[in-house]
């Protein structure tokens, strides 16, 4: 009899610690939204995005800026906002079109990284831009869901593409240079 006590014993705390493991391993938030710019297209334009995220745990959001073609120079700027009773993000990866944005970390109120901000100084893109924010939202010391959030703007301006009478005018420039020289070493 004791033995069979052992082995339910033995289900009992593998079960418990099993359940542990399944919610620390649990599937990220997602979300996914499309980020309209304001503004004329051939202007610089701009956008705000931002989250409140209220679960414990990792999350993943994805932003489309899909009225975005042809080439274009992009900065951006956006900050962590800690919640109440110690409620904090941490941001784990945070890229635009695979190019990797910069992260610092402050502290902040006795948090090591209560504090984050992600900058992306003036860069060049092609087409469509998508932006994926990954990161670990934890809750402070109380009952309930945290509620934390980040926020920040986005600026899109055209970059100047030369048109094809522009790389025509430098090739006779160049054929003119060339030929000058030429005549030059012939006399």
């Amino acid at each position: 009899m004791k033995t069979r006590a052992s082995f339910f014993t033995f289900l009992l705390a593998f079960a418990s610690f099993a359940s542990l493991g399944t919610s620390a391993n649990a599937a990220p938030t997602t979300s996914t939204s499309e980020v309209i710019l304001t503004g004329a297209a051939d202007q610089t334009r701009s956008a705000g995005i931002s989250s409140t995220l209220s679960v414990v745990g990792a999350f993943e959001d994805t932003y489309t800026f899909a009225d975005v073609t042809g080439n274009s120079g992009v900065n951006a700027s956006f900050t962590t906002l800690m919640g109440a009773s110690g409620d904090y993000i941490d941001f784990s990866s945070v890229t635009l079109n695979g190019v990797a944005l910069s992260i610092l970390k402050l502290p902040s109120g006795g948090n090591p990284i209560g504090l984050q901000m992600v900058m992306l100084p003036q860069t060049d893109f092609t087409s469509g831009l998508t932006l994926v924010v990954e990161g670990l939202v934890y809750g402070g010391n109380h009952s309930g869901n945290p509620s934390v959030s980040y926020s920040g703007s986005f600026n899109v301006s055209p970059s100047a593409v030369p048109e094809p009478a522009s790389y025509a005018l430098m090739m006779a420039g160049l054929l003119a240079v060339g030929w000058v020289a030429r005549r030059r070493r012939g006399a």
